[in-house]
């Protein structure tokens, strides 16, 4: 990977090459929607929301009532990418109002209206990389340490505008971002190796007010929906490309698997996504989303319960294992998945329950019912 420079990443994005249009396009959606969801809306609420840490949803079909963002900043931005007059609509009710584009932060610079559409988003382009424009790297920051720590310094991410919890921390995570050329492998890793990151796992509080919130340690994270099924391909060597429903997956052969014990291997998330990865909390593509929830969801509860997507996983899983080591004998096989899944081996009271689950001699059933048992655990998916 050539680790691009996130200020070079954000300009093909807002001014974008027919590479990287699709961040600005937005999705096209079929037959007639609401006027908030048009095209050049969605450009506005894509590059405030994911880029600024600003909520245009709301401006996009009226005064925001959440914040102080108003319909026209909405259609303000979205007006530089539009290729045409762009009429403003309050609730979907044309107000023969023609939007003005110009840029939400009139104190870091303007966007000239009578430009032509190319130069409007060159002009933003640079407006949202300029070095005094602290809100775009406050952004990113606060997301990786949102990622890495359970909770952005700034909560919610996406209202960039509330107080974090500290206000220098933000402040030297965005300024060392820019002075270290704008690399985001280096903002994580000096998170992931700072004495914050190595306290010992505090108590998940996501709904704690900033006035009461008080930082004591990063916070236990589930498994994303990628790094679930991934962990399950790592255990079992049954990775998305490899399962019956071969309709659901790209085929796609820029995709180089790696090797994990000899066995090709394609990461969950760069293929397309599954029912089972998304009951689990992958988004789709249909709108916004820069987070996902932290906690499970009924819908979660149920499929990793009795899902049949899970558990055709798993037998394919189970069924894989058995073919790959005929001669293991329950004891063995048991003994490998505990260490290949939690890296360790079991305690005898482990070792006992989970023999006895899967039977002598093991079959498909009984295997699958162990996978499941493992893959259920807090120490399986959960990272501390």
């Amino acid at each position: 990977m050539e680790n691009k420079a996130y200020d070079q990443f954000v300009r093909e994005l807002v001014n974008p090459s027919p590479e990287s249009a699709g961040f600005a396009n937005g999705f096209v959606w079929r037959g007639q929607v609401n006027a908030s969801q048009r095209p050049e809306l969605q450009f506005a609420q894509n590059v405030g929301q994911v880029l600024l840490g600003v909520n245009l949803k709301c401006a996009s079909c009226h005064d925001s009532f959440i914040d102080d963002w108003k319909l026209t900043d909405a259609y303000g931005l979205a007006a530089i990418y539009s290729k045409e007059p762009l009429e403003i609509n309050r609730c979907d009710v044309p107000t023969g109002q023609t939007a003005e584009p110009y840029f939400l932060f009139a104190e870091l610079g303007t966007v000239d209206p009578a430009a032509p559409r190319k130069e409007r988003l060159e002009q933003l382009a640079a407006l949202m990389t300029a070095s005094d424009n602290g809100r775009l790297t406050r952004t990113i920051v606060n997301r990786l340490w949102d990622r890495m720590m359970g909770r952005g310094i700034v909560f919610p991410v996406d209202a960039l505008q509330s107080r974090p919890w500290s206000e220098d921390l933000p402040d030297f995570l965005a300024a060392d971002l820019a002075d270290g050329g704008y690399d985001l492998k280096r903002t994580l890793a000096l998170i992931a190796t700072s004495q914050l990151y190595g306290l010992q796992t505090a108590p998940w509080t996501p709904d704690a007010p900033v006035d009461e919130y008080v930082f004591a340690g990063p916070a236990a994270k589930r498994l994303s929906a990628e790094q679930f099924v991934d962990a399950i391909a790592q255990i079992t060597g049954v990775s998305p490309e490899k399962t019956a429903n071969e309709d659901a997956f790209v085929t796609a052969e820029f995709l180089e698997p790696y090797m994990i014990d000899e066995r090709p291997f394609i990461r969950s998330s760069l293929v397309e996504s599954t029912l089972l990865m998304r009951s689990l909390g992958r988004p789709n593509r249909e709108q916004v989303v820069t987070t996902r929830p932290a906690e499970m969801t009924t819908l979660e509860a149920i499929e990793m319960s009795n899902g049949l997507p899970l558990s055709e996983l798993l037998q394919q899983g189970a069924d894989k294992l058995l073919a790959e080591h005929p001669d293991w004998s329950t004891q063995e096989m048991c003994e490998h998945i505990i260490r290949t899944a939690l890296s360790r081996r079991p305690d005898e009271s482990e070792l006992a329950t989970l023999t006895g689950i899967a039977g002598d001699p093991l079959t498909t059933a009984g295997l699958a019912d162990v996978l499941w048992c493992v893959v259920m655990l807090p120490e399986f998916q959960l990272v501390r």
